[in-house]
């Protein structure tokens, strides 16, 4: 009888613990905002970032998020992380932020008003290894502030949810910065001809960069900037230098007193011309803007990189089996600088035909200067007219080894390159209000290479950090860096560092598997260890299995 008696205690015992959870369940639920994370960066709380946008702002935001009732099993379960992000979103921006959920439904009124507000109703397509189930539904929201707005159509990524929903917050709210694209003149352009005997130059910026641009045009507001027929609006908070083949000497005073007025400058420049026509080959470039670096204290050498260990594998031609390329080099962890937040949360970028970036003397006051990116230590160089073609790894001829500086970044006081003499030809206007020195602190960041950034070389190896790298440069050079946390931490993975030997890996895939359950373990063996021993003190039995007294 005690046994049963024991039995129905802890069974009564159990399920008043259930219903006491199940209570503080609801109670939280319904009173309470909040979560334990325990994944790395803390990938599904509300990053600081985000808060600090929410706190930013001055009056109400309302979002209207228009979802379908009857939705694809893939689509219900994202519409619950979806309520999730905007509460949380809800609930830390102290009233300035109301969620409406509105279901379009047969409501012919609240159909009309998602399609005014660009949701619009798609196909939504769900499917897994035994059924696909395709309907029609609403699944989007729109980001209403005053008399502006933000959409998203349809949700399609809850990985960089939190990343967009923070983007469009800044957008609407009028909180994003200006991104200025110099490209040069006609003719000077950056251009690309990708191998084919029918393959035509693809020219200029949005041609080659669509992708990047893409990005930009959803964190900035991006504007084209021809400095050779007038001053750069000083509105303008960034100028990117998109590797035109030359400046004309108007272009280049403008961008240098463009960085007069304390602004940034990102230079793609690379130091070699590759041609992929007829094979693989490269020869020095011979822009008109390596000067202005120079007297920056910056310069890109005439130089191609190549790594012994870190490479991409690529198909050249008909070949059907992948071939390491040396000078396509991968650069992780080691070759990334963790201080800086351009690049502390990347995982890899790839750059393909890279020249080395070298610094010196240069400035009128205190320079900061940082590498960004390097090599690794196995890197060499080679100069000259090159055959690029892809051979055997024991056909290479590696010069000594050493670590090469692939993106530099320098901040601080920097004097005029026409502080002595303005060039020939300048309008009065512009000379009289000349600037020698920087108003303040002003950056430049020079990247030895161009194509990295191309959708040709993006898709092709799948290197997105090469996109990020430019984001992030970007946000933080506007001072706006808070969304650099919450972009990296949404898209990068956990890997184990290829540097790692086969000895090494192993052991610590294992861990990772094993260490859960074996603490859960420990701790279940230590409690009925402490159970057993606080009984002996007590004179009590170890456990209750042995009672058999009726």
């Amino acid at each position: 009888m005690r046994r049963q008696g024991t039995r129905a205690g802890a069974w009564t015992g159990f399920l008043v613990l259930l219903a006491v959870w199940a209570i503080l369940a609801v109670v939280s639920g319904l009173f309470v905002r909040g979560r334990v994370d325990l994944t790395r960066d803390r990938a599904f709380t509300l990053s600081p970032a985000s808060q600090k946008t929410l706190d930013h702002l001055h009056d109400l935001v309302t979002i209207k998020v228009f979802f379908s009732r009857d939705l694809p099993s893939e689509f219900r379960e994202r519409r619950t992380d979806v309520k999730d992000w905007l509460d949380e979103f809800q609930a830390h921006s102290g009233g300035k932020v109301k969620v409406l959920y509105l279901d379009p439904g047969e409501s012919e009124a609240r159909r009309k008003e998602a399609e005014a507000l660009g949701v619009r109703e798609v196909s939504l397509r769900s499917e897994n290894r035994e059924s696909m189930e395709v309907k029609k539904g609403f699944f989007g929201l729109a980001i209403l502030y005053g008399d502006k707005k933000e959409t998203f159509p349809v949700i399609t990524s809850l990985s960089t949810f939190e990343y967009d929903l923070a983007v469009a917050l800044k957008r609407v709210t009028g909180a994003v910065k200006t991104v200025g694209i110099v490209q040069g003149l006609d003719g000077v352009r950056y251009s690309v001809t990708l191998p084919g005997a029918n393959s035509q130059p693809r020219v200029g910026f949005e041609a080659n960069f669509p992708t990047l641009e893409g990005e930009m045009d959803r964190l900035f507001h991006v504007v084209d900037v021809e400095p050779a027929y007038g001053p750069i609006d000083t509105t303008i908070d960034l100028l990117l230098v998109a590797a035109p083949f030359r400046l004309a000497e108007s272009e280049k005073f403008r961008i240098d007193q463009f960085l007069m007025h304390g602004k940034a400058v990102i230079f793609l420049t690379p130091g070699n011309d590759v041609s992929m026509v007829d094979g693989f080959s490269s020869g020095p470039t011979n822009n008109d803007y390596e000067s202005l670096l120079e007297f920056y204290g910056l310069g890109v050498s005439k130089n191609v990189l190549a790594e012994s260990q870190n490479w991409e594998q690529l198909r050249f031609g008909d070949a059907n089996v992948q071939r390491p390329y040396p000078y396509w080099m991968v650069e992780t962890y080691g070759a990334l600088n963790p201080d800086n937040p351009i690049t502390s949360h990347l995982q890899s970028v790839s750059f393909p035909w890279a020249s080395s970036v070298e610094w010196g003397p240069g400035g009128q006051g205190p320079l900061h200067t940082e590498v960004l990116v390097r090599t690794s230590p196995n890197a060499w160089e080679e100069t000259g007219m090159r055959s690029l073609l892809p051979r055997d790894f024991a056909d290479y001829q590696p010069q000594p080894p050493r670590s090469f500086p692939l993106a530099v970044l320098r901040t601080g006081i920097f004097t005029s390159f026409y502080a002595q003499a303005l060039p020939p030809g300048v309008p009065a206007e512009d000379s009289a209000r000349a600037l020698r020195v920087s108003r303040g602190p002003a950056s430049v960041l020079v990247v030895g290479n161009a194509l990295f950034a191309t959708d040709f070389y993006v898709s092709y190896t799948g290197a997105t950090g090469n996109l990020l790298l430019l984001l992030n440069a970007m946000s933080q050079l506007t001072l706006d860096p808070d969304l650099i946390t919450i972009r990296s931490r949404q898209i990068t993975e956990a890997v184990l560092d290829p540097g790692l030997s086969s000895r090494l890996k192993t052991p610590l895939i294992l861990i990772n598997l094993l260490l859960a359950p074996v603490l859960i373990t420990l701790v279940g063996l230590l409690a009925a260890s402490r159970r057993r021993k606080r009984a002996r003190e007590a004179g009590l039995p170890a456990t209750r299995t042995s009672e058999t007294t009726p």
